[in-house]
């Protein structure tokens, strides 16, 4: 797919100037030994980054959806704001890009991710935006966080319930793939198309005659 398929304008849901985030799960997996988040959100960084990755254009930043022994993955995931900054963040609706390159909302906002209710699209596409609910991975969140021994908590990418981030204990030492999140992004408006007399407001600005190629094509048939 190449980044002309997806929506650039943001989700079709929404209006200009309307705030949403983008979630995803990695390509590349990772192991879960250390506590410091940032070994984590350089991973999920880092697969954003790569050659192919259609969220690159985008300009967000980037952390992973992983809670330490050092940190929780509400303080992970909301980058270090405060005050209408965070609000912003913690109420924007959350979206996934399908491999057509459609925006799907995935939660509501920040707190619709992680309560009981359904997400409403599985979390199961890549930076590439392939799509594979097969793919298991490391949250830490809840009783067994990152960093705190082998036995951590993982998710998967196949349930919408709150098994995707909590869908029991797996080896910290065998790696395996991370969800990540965006910060705040707005939703751009659509450029405007300009009418057939503005091309000819501008060629008569310009000083160029409309009929010269006209006179062009006479003199080369």
């Amino acid at each position: 797919m190449s980044s002309s398929q997806v929506e650039a304008t943001g989700p079709a849901d929404l209006n200009p100037g309307d705030n949403y985030r983008l979630v995803f799960i990695t390509d590349a997996k990772a192991p879960a030994f250390s506590s410091d988040p940032s070994i984590y959100n350089n991973h999920v960084i880092g697969e954003v980054a790569q050659v192919g990755s259609q969220l690159s254009a985008f300009g967000a930043d980037w952390h992973a959806i992983v809670e330490t022994t050092t940190t929780t993955v509400e303080d992970n995931i909301e980058f270090g704001l405060s005050g209408a900054a965070l609000t912003d963040l913690q109420n924007a609706p959350i979206y996934r890009i399908n491999a057509s390159g459609v925006f799907q909302r995935v939660a509501d906002d920040q707190a619709d991710l992680f309560d009981a209710d359904d997400l409403l699209k599985r979390i199961a596409v890549d930076q590439y935006l392939v799509s594979d609910n097969t793919r298991t991975t490391f949250t830490g969140i809840g009783s067994n966080p990152l960093g705190g021994g082998l036995n951590v908590t993982s998710g998967t990418a196949l349930e919408v319930d709150n098994d995707w981030f909590d869908n029991g204990i797996g080896n910290g030492g065998i790696n395996q793939h991370l969800f990540g999140i965006s910060d705040v992004l707005q939703v751009q408006a659509e450029a405007a198309i300009p009418e057939p007399g503005t091309y000819a407001m501008l060629a008569s600005a310009l000083g160029i005659p409309l009929c010269l190629k006209r006179r062009k094509s006479a003199l080369q048939s």
